[in-house]
């Protein structure tokens, strides 16, 4: 393999992945009778990862979703609750790669605002190459961005081993000559990457 291909959220960085969670996350309490939005959610957040609005949009946007139970004030809170922090054991994996020669990059459905965050955990800011969706403009699944990552990096597809936590992604990546593996909720994802790996004998 010429690149170890991480994606973010669920993979290095740990998220609160659902409303519910993110409400209860940043102190908001979202009523036991409200609507089911969360598949509304991920369908503007498809959108905004690919930079079709601005975030003061957005969280006007997820306050209309809410019926305004919400104001944009607090939905922008919310939104800014779903990063919690670099998952336990990633900065020391990504450090015994580079350590072996192993080149990286990061592919991550991501927003400018929260990348501003994310790079300054020390596992990210390690990663060699970065690519996110809201500056190449177009969001995995989509195969457009895994045949730019590919056309960036110089490399063939077969060259690329994908870690996502979304099979969706993975099966897209797949598609389109990848090595893929989905890293899911079931223990941790340090200890999934490190088997990988291993597997691949990367490591």
């Amino acid at each position: 393999m010429k690149f170890v291909v991480f994606d973010l959220g669920g993979v290095m960085v740990k998220i609160r992945r659902t409303w519910q969670e993110v409400c209860d996350g940043v102190g908001l309490i979202w009523p036991p009778d409200a609507p089911d939005i969360q598949r509304e959610i991920l369908n503007l957040y498809h959108r905004y990862h690919a930079d079709e609005f601005s975030v003061s949009e957005l969280a006007s946007k997820l306050s209309l979703l809410t019926e305004e139970r919400f104001s944009p004030e607090q939905c922008l809170m919310a939104h800014r609750g779903i990063l919690v922090g670099e998952y336990t054991g990633i900065n020391q994996l990504i450090d015994e790669l580079h350590h072996r020669g192993t080149q990286t990059a990061v592919l991550s459905n991501t927003c400018a605002d929260h990348w501003a965050i994310l790079k300054t955990y020390p596992s990210v800011a390690s990663i060699h190459r970065h690519f996110t969706s809201f500056e190449l403009k177009v969001s995995k699944p989509d195969p457009k961005i895994y045949q730019k990552v590919k056309s960036e990096l110089g490399v063939a597809p077969h060259e690329l081993l994908f870690f996502d936590d979304s099979a969706e992604n993975i099966q897209a990546a797949k598609t389109c000559g990848w090595n893929g593996e989905v890293i899911t909720s079931e223990g941790e994802p340090h200890q999934q990457l490190r088997r990988y790996l291993e597997t691949y004998e990367i490591l």
